[in-house]
């Protein structure tokens, strides 16, 4: 492994310090195929597993028996090895194959596979059975040069979005109903050549853009075009670069910084090769730019070693490696690939259902390569809770505060209530700092609590959607006694407040036995919930004029 020069604004090193990625010696597969510098991964017959797709062009020599095809390799759920492909012919009078994509185009929840090649489509649709018929062929336009699937309208189906090689426009065919799978809808580009296109959540967006780079001649460009449920455009804005030694063999979107947004990744070729990371669409200049040794090529961008942020996986044009990004930090690892150029010649996926994220790539010389990841995973947990408590306030609502030491792409917290500790409700949200290293505090004032025992958590969600809680916090607003109780879970510890000299207090477990015991010395009275089992109690506190019960979950 060998290890590039980068140059970086100093603020970033501070990342640097996390370990390196590794990967075992790469595992080729023959395809007996040409023109294969094409790969794709999804689960293609719904065993919830990663499989691999390639896909080949024409070829009359002897020897490629494969052509014409795509080959599906589906991993053994046993042994998780890829097995020998599964063979779904297209069109025999398609010359070329210039682009694949997977994913669910008629959603209906299985992952499909779509190829690109001349001017037309070919839609493989995966059956419930797990297989794939005959495809649908769809017109799309003069020379499919790229293809994505995602949601490009936001209406929560998935679409197809297309690069022309020869038209100065885009294509998309809505997945709104699969009868308009036949039907292409076109929007202007600002300039026709070698392209890539991304379909992303920019920056602060919530909702789906296409991304378009425009990376082949004079004067390249990046387009950001914004459709509306209703199919019309509703804005296409573009940066044009100063120079015109942009020339890129693709583009990548992706969390790089770790703070929940997605940026631009692009590798410039030939003059000076780097990887530029670009989070500003209204400047024309990266705001990183990564100096590399080895002429880029195809770009793909995954959490390689599970600490948070987007490592970046580009395939040396021409130079039998593959370069990985990790923190900053470049590192290569051999892989036959003589000369690639085409932007989805690389996928990531867990190809070995090991929980890591493995590199495959194909070329048309040395068929399907997979690089398996050993890195070892960083468990960083999305925040760092030091305090997290709830108690009640003289007004009678309810001051839910909480501090965090750390926390890493924390998108927000929902304060959640409950009044029996299992059916909860969202009472407020309230944003994270996203990714942070210092201390944080949160406050929130429950206006509205309910009458007797109730809990609090804390649900944190990631910009990723994913999620964990908190310990829970109970608290007790009793009408006409004044007393008030409160478990803290960080400190395992039950406060009790507003208790006179008269009155006693008493746990009993769910089968009515009295396991703790003892009378009010002072207005609070602070229990250590450590010495009981987690799990529900009645607290009951008599008194000359109380007697009441309540639940306490702790």
């Amino acid at each position: 492994m060998k290890k590039l020069i980068c140059f970086l604004p100093l603020s970033l090193l501070l990342y640097s310090a996390i370990a390196q990625v590794s990967f075992a010696p790469f595992v080729n597969y023959p395809i007996h195929g040409t023109k294969t510098d094409h790969v794709a991964a999804g689960d293609f017959n719904n065993d919830g597993l990663q499989d691999v797709v390639v896909g080949t062009g024409v070829e009359t020599t002897p020897g490629y028996q494969n052509a014409n095809k795509i080959l599906v390799y589906l991993q053994d759920p046993t042994t998780h090895c890829l097995l020998p492909p599964a063979l779904y012919p297209y069109p025999q009078a398609a010359s070329l194959i210039q682009a694949i994509a997977s994913g669910d185009v008629d959603n209906d929840g299985l992952c499909d596979i779509v190829v690109g090649y001349e001017n037309n489509l070919a839609i493989f649709r995966q059956n419930t059975a797990g297989t794939f018929g005959a495809p649908l062929i769809v017109y799309a336009g003069p020379t499919v040069d790229a293809i994505k699937i995602g949601d490009v309208n936001n209406d929560g189906l998935n679409d197809i979005a297309i690069s022309l090689w020869n038209s100065a426009n885009i294509a998309i065919i809505f997945g709104d109903n699969p009868v308009n799978l036949g039907i292409t809808f076109y929007y202007p580009a600002t300039l026709a050549g070698y392209d890539d296109l991304e379909i992303v959540k920019l920056g602060n967006s919530n909702i789906n853009s296409i991304v378009k780079w425009h990376g082949q001649g004079l004067n390249p460009r990046c387009a950001i075009y914004h459709i509306g449920i209703n199919r019309l455009l509703d804005s296409m804005t573009y940066v044009s670069f100063p120079t015109s030694s942009y020339g890129t063999a693709g583009i990548a979107c992706g969390d790089i910084y770790g703070n929940g947004r997605n940026e631009i990744v692009y590798g410039k070729q030939w003059t000076f090769p780097s990887i530029g990371i670009w989070s500003n669409v209204s400047q024309s200049t990266p705001d990183t730019l990564l100096s590399i040794s080895n002429n880029t090529g195809a770009l793909a961008i995954a959490d390689l070693n599970c600490d948070g942020r987007g490592d970046i996986v580009m395939v040396n044009s021409g130079n039998q490696a593959v370069t990985v990004i990790s923190n900053f930090i470049a590192y290569t690892f051999p892989i036959p690939c003589p000369h690639t150029t085409w932007p989805d010649c690389v996928a990531i996926a867990d190809v070995n259902n090991d929980g890591k994220m493995d590199i495959v790539s194909a070329t048309a010389s040395t068929g399907l390569s997979v690089l398996l990841n050993t890195t070892p995973c960083i468990t960083v947990l999305p925040i760092s809770l030091i305090a997290f408590e709830a108690k009640p306030e003289e007004n009678r609502s309810v001051a839910v505060h909480w501090v965090t030491a750390s926390e890493i792409n924390n998108s927000y917290f929902a304060v959640e209530r409950s009044a029996d500790g299992r059916n909860w409700e969202i009472v407020s949200t309230v944003n994270g700092c996203g990714t942070c290293t210092q201390e944080h505090t949160y406050d929130f004032s429950d206006k509205s609590p309910l009458s007797g025992i109730s809990y609090y958590r804390l649900k944190q969600v990631d910009f990723d959607g994913k999620y964990s809680y908190s310990d829970i916090a109970a608290v007790s607003i009793e009408k006409g006694y004044g007393i008030q109780i409160s478990f803290d879970p960080l400190l395992e510890s039950v406060a009790i407040s507003g208790l006179s000299p008269d009155m006693q207090v008493e746990i009993y477990d769910m089968k009515g036995l009295l396991i703790w015991h003892n009378y009010a010395a002072q207005p609070l009275m602070q229990i250590t919930a450590s010495n009981f089992r987690k799990g529900c109690y009645i607290v009951r506190i008599r008194g000359q004029h109380v007697d009441f019960s309540s639940k306490l979950i702790f």
